[in-house]
Parts: C-alpha cells; sequence; structure tokens
C-alpha cells in the first residue's frame, strides 16, 4: 500500500492544455475513483500517474517519494485495462504469472500465488485455458488476477468494465469491491459511469475539462454537491433543474409561470438573481398541492417507476423527471400535482453554477398570488 500525491500537476499537447494544476491527495489503503464525462482527462491523469504519460509541470509521489522521471516498469503498480491486453498464446496461468517470471520469481512460487489469486477470483477451474475460450467477465478476472499476483504498491484501472453487459458490470463492481477489502491495497479506479463511482469508491474526484470540480465521499457528493455540474453528474436519473428567480425576501423561488417556492430560510444571493433549483427525481412526488404537469412518458422498471412530466409555462422544452418507489395508477397525458419532500433541494447561480447555500430544504409549494 502507498498514499499518493498529485500537487500543481498539468498536462499539455502543444498549446492545447489537458490537465490544468491537479490537487490530489489519495491515502495509503483508499479505492479513488476519478469519474467526468469523456475527454474531461481522468484517463491522462491515470496514464501520468502509471509513468505512460509524460508531465508538462507539477509533481506526483508515492509514499513521499517523487516518481515524475521513474519509469513505469519501476514504480510498482499494475494497472487493469478496458481491453483485457491478455496474452492470446498464453494460458490463464501463464497470463497471470507472466509479470512474476520477468521478475525472476521462481515456478514454485510463481505457481502458488497464482494459485491464491485464481481462488479468490473463482478461477481456479479455468487456468489451463486460453483467453479465447473465456467470456468477457472471465477475461477481466483474468486482467485482475493478473494484477493481484504481483502484489503492488498501487492498483490502477482504466475503464475495466466499459465492455461488458450491464449484468456483468454490476457482478464485476462486486468483485472489484470485495478485492478491494481483501487486499487492503490502494486502487485509482477511473471510469465515466457515475454510478460505477458511487458503489466503488471510499472517495470520488469529480473532473471536467481537465480540472477538479468537488472530491469527497459518495454520499457527501450526493447530498452536498459544490456546484450544478456535479449535481447533475450524480444521481441517476440525473437531477432536475428549475429556472427561477429569488424573491425580495431572498426565501422565495419564483418560477417563469409566477408560481413560487418557498424557502424555509433567505438563501445567500441578491433579489431577483437568477438561479436554478435542483430536485433529485426520488425528491419529488405526487401532492394535493403543488405545480402541475402533464405526464408524458411513463417508465416501469419493476420495483421503480420512472415518469417523464412536462409543463412549458415552467420548464420550457425541458422535461421533469421522477422516480417513484410506489405504485401509482398513472397514464400518459394525465395530469399531475408534484411537491418535493420536506428538506430537500439546492438552489444554484444561473450564471457560474455555484451553490448558493450549502442545502435548501423547500417545504412548501404555494402559487402566487
Amino acid at each position: 500500500m502507498t498514499d499518493v500525491k498529485i500537487s500543481q500537476l498539468r498536462k499539455s499537447y502543444g498549446i492545447q492544455a489537458a490537465l490544468h494544476g491537479l490537487d490530489i491527495d489519495m491515502n495509503s489503503g483508499e479505492f479513488v475513483v476519478l469519474v467526468g464525462p469523456s475527454g474531461c482527462g481522468k484517463s491522462t491523469l491515470l496514464r501520468m500517474i502509471a509513468g505512460l504519460e509524460s508531465i508538462t509541470s507539477g509533481i506526483i509521489s508515492f509514499g513521499g517519494k517523487v516518481v515524475n522521471n521513474i519509469p513505469a516498469k519501476n514504480r510498482d503498480i499494475a494497472m487493469v485495462f478496458q481491453n483485457y491486453a491478455l496474452y492470446p498464446h498464453m494460458t490463464v496461468r501463464d497470463n497471470m504469472g507472466f509479470s512474476l517470471k520477468l521478475r525472476n520469481v521462481g515456478e514454485k512460487e510463481r505457481n502458488a500465488r497464482v494459485d491464491v489469486a485464481a481462488k479468490s477470483l473463482g478461477l481456479s477451474h479455468l487456468l489451463d485455458r486460453y483467453p479465447r475460450q473465456l467470456s468477457g467477465g472471465q477475461r477481466q478476472r483474468v486482467a485482475m488476477g493478473r494484477a493481484v499476483v504481483r502484489e503492488p504498491a498501487l492498483f490502477l484501472f482504466d475503464e475495466p468494465l466499459s465492455n461488458l453487459d450491464a449484468k456483468l458490470r454490476v457482478q464485476m463492481r462486486t468483485e472489484i469491491k470485495q478485492m478491494h477489502n481483501r487486499l487492503k491495497a490502494t486502487m485509482i479506479y477511473v471510469t465515466h459511469d457515475q454510478v460505477e463511482a458511487m458503489t466503488l469508491g471510499d472517495r470520488i474526484v469529480v473532473m471536467r475539462d481537465g480540472r477538479v470540480e468537488q472530491i469527497g465521499k459518495p454520499i457527501d457528493l450526493y447530498d452536498e454537491p459544490a456546484n450544478e455540474f456535479v449535481a447533475g453528474f450524480l444521481g441517476s436519473p440525473s437531477m432536475n433543474f428549475i429556472n427561477g428567480t429569488l424573491g425580495a425576501d431572498r426565501q422565495n423561488v419564483v418560477l417563469a409561470d409566477g408560481s413560487v417556492l418557498t424557502l424555509p430560510a433567505p438563501v445567500a444571493g441578491e433579489a431577483g438573481q437568477a438561479v436554478h433549483l435542483g430536485l433529485r427525481p426520488e425528491q419529488l412526488l405526487p401532492s394535493d398541492t403543488g405545480l402541475s404537469f402533464e405526464i408524458d412518458v411513463i417508465e416501469p422498471t419493476g420495483g421503480d417507476t420512472i415518469v417523464m412530466l412536462r409543463n412549458p409555462a415552467i420548464v420550457g422544452e425541458a422535461s421533469i423527471c421522477l422516480l417513484l418507489h410506489e405504485r401509482y395508477d398513472l397514464r400518459s397525458g394525465q395530469m399531475l400535482t408534484i411537491a418535493p419532500k420536506p428538506n430537500t433541494g439546492h438552489v444554484f447561480d444561473a450564471k457560474d453554477g455555484r451553490r448558493l447555500l450549502p442545502s435548501v430544504p423547500v417545504t412548501m409549494m404555494q402559487k402566487a398570488i
């Protein structure tokens, strides 16, 4: 295990900047997930940590030792790639033990370490097979086993589950989490899937355009997003945003149709300021009083129901999404009145997206007079 410290890290390709002075501290034994949309720089950062990408400026250190100029092969890391990167002419046993063979580890010890890793990953019965004889999930477990047998100080994962189907991704997420709990190793995991980030990470680093938007525990980022981007990126379905302006007492949000959302306390903004009120789909429920919308689409998922609502006078061409855990008798075209649960919601500045108050509970909805 080792801690990883990144200080003022920058990466440029000519005049094009990819990373803009990142500062990230990762604790020993921690599972850190780098998440963000495609092109945000997360894979570039991972490759720089691995030593596969040069550093324009800044410092990367492992356990207090600067590794900027240390070759990748000498950094004591193991990397699991998206495409498995298995040798097709080698058996599972040979693939898993190949890095040990390169280090001149004896055959007896090599086989013993492979057997231990294979047993923990459910691969013992596959050791004599070749990659072409394996399923996608089995190949990914072999790639992880190859990393485990090395007993590195640091594990790096570069979107390892993106080639798997939905059911296998869920299964492999569990296996990766179990592997981390068992090994207690430092792991850095790159993904664009916020569900993977929320379920796997001890902490999440949310990135956008080569910058860090927020770092924190999954539930803290979900409940206390620093800005509108983080709030909208984390959560499935994503957060609803409703345009409005702050009322004269800064305790009301006035919507486009004149409806008013009454807040329990004044917001740290200015009267008349343009804002976005964020409400998560599971925080909205059918109600006798509130705002009226027309049901557009109903998507039953089994245990839950996703309902898409529209009201051009309030949200224009956008839709409002509800995630209902209970079953309601609903149909497309029906009018539905909704209201938020007590003590839920966030208010964001419409210009720069920053959150105006740590958490703005919305306790009552009423029609402006």
